[in-house]
């Protein structure tokens, strides 16, 4: 499996890295360990492995790795919640083919996403228009991951299972779809962006 680096980790790495040069060339052992220990967790924390995305007509796949912490109906809509870990991939992938039809920044708090406060937290919704039906991701931040990162632009075609954006440290990501979709996830199941089908729609 091919494993690469998201390009918001650049910064993070390399600047550990100095600090452990320099750390070393201090003779400050210690130092010089704890600063290779950030390193490594900068490496794995923007690690960007590939996906096996399935092919199959009609489905959404999962867009960020984690727990899923709430399924439910409201109105006319259907939505998925999913907290993405510490030590999970902090990447979000299109749940579908289609163009990106709105992008909406929403301001707001910094608490905990794994709670259900977490719906006043800073978002930001990435409408996805593929074919009759409308799907939106939204980034979420949380206590720890103060910090969004949105890949796409407005009028992007993008392909299902492609990166579109990042959380930087723990989060949550939400899916909104119509509610005609069948969901195939349930709560506390772990699943993996761009390869758990977690709806069908048609």
């Amino acid at each position: 499996m091919k494993i690469t680096i998201a390009k918001d980790g650049y910064p993070f790495i390399f600047g550990a890295l100095i600090a452990v040069a320099f750390a070393h060339f201090l003779n400050f052992k210690y130092l010089t360990y704890l600063f290779i220990l950030g390193t490594a967790f900068f490496l794995v924390f923007f690690r960007n492995p590939e996906r096996i995305i399935p092919k199959q007509k009609g489905i959404l796949v999962a867009p960020a790795d984690g727990v899923v912490k709430r399924v439910f109906k409201m109105g006319k809509l259907k939505e998925i919640y999913i907290f993405v870990r510490p030590l999970d991939v902090h990447i979000n992938r299109s749940p579908v083919s289609g163009i990106v039809e709105k992008i909406e920044p929403k301001h707001g708090k910094h608490k905990m996403a794994f709670r259900k406060s977490a719906t006043e937290n800073e978002e930001n919704y990435i409408t996805i228009k593929s074919g009759k039906n409308k799907i939106i991701v939204v980034q979420v931040v949380g206590f720890i991951a103060r910090r969004i990162r949105c890949w796409v632009n407005l009028f992007d075609k993008l392909e299902i299972g492609q990166p579109i954006g990042m959380l930087l440290f723990s989060s949550g990501t939400r899916i909104i779809m119509p509610a005609k979709a069948k969901i195939l996830v349930k709560e506390k199941q772990i699943i993996k962006a761009g390869e758990t089908i977690i709806a069908k729609i048609k």
